[in-house]
């Protein structure tokens, strides 16, 4: 089962009318206009109207593979006390000297992933148990404070060599 859920933050770009016609009639679909600013509110706004235990946070600007969740949910449900798993993340449009800043922190992470200790997810696109938070802190960062969080509460976190987002 699925349910998929857009929280927009106010953009004033013509995303949201774009959204809207693009999902009219989509019953699995909500999309939800946050009523505070900042990615903290509209998280929790979301975790409020999630109705199934997996939530997938993900940047507007991220461009998934078709097979990306599947991989993800299979990889939360397969490896050992998996609570969060983060998505490989490759950007086509930033200069040589991000792309390799990304690079370098997608093998540390992936290499952190093997005990299970992965300290941050990338905002891009991470998947997580939502039994591991409740609401996130107005001043925290998702991709850093549901690791820590999932940590603490004894459950692994993991940074995925696949599926790779750009």
């Amino acid at each position: 089962k699925l349910s998929v859920i857009f929280c927009d933050g106010g953009s004033k770009d013509g995303a949201l009318e774009e959204l809207q016609r693009l999902v009219q009639g989509q019953e699995r679909v909500k999309i939800l206009r946050s009523r505070k600013p900042g990615e903290p509110a509209r998280l929790n706004e979301g975790l409020e109207a999630a109705a199934f235990p997996l939530v997938l946070v993900t940047g507007a600007g991220a461009e998934l593979p078709p097979d990306a969740l599947l991989e993800m949910v299979s990889a939360l449900e397969t490896l050992p006390r998996a609570g969060v798993v983060g998505a490989w993340v490759e950007p086509e449009t930033v200069w040589d000297e991000e792309r390799k800043n990304c690079r370098d922190q997608n093998a540390l992470l992936a290499m952190e992933s093997a005990e299970g200790v992965a300290p941050a997810m990338s905002g891009a696109a991470f998947l997580f148990r939502k039994e591991i938070i409740k609401e996130l802190p107005v001043d925290a960062t998702a991709e850093y404070f549901i690791p820590l969080a999932a940590q603490l509460g004894g459950w692994k976190t993991y940074y995925l060599t696949s599926p790779q987002v750009n």
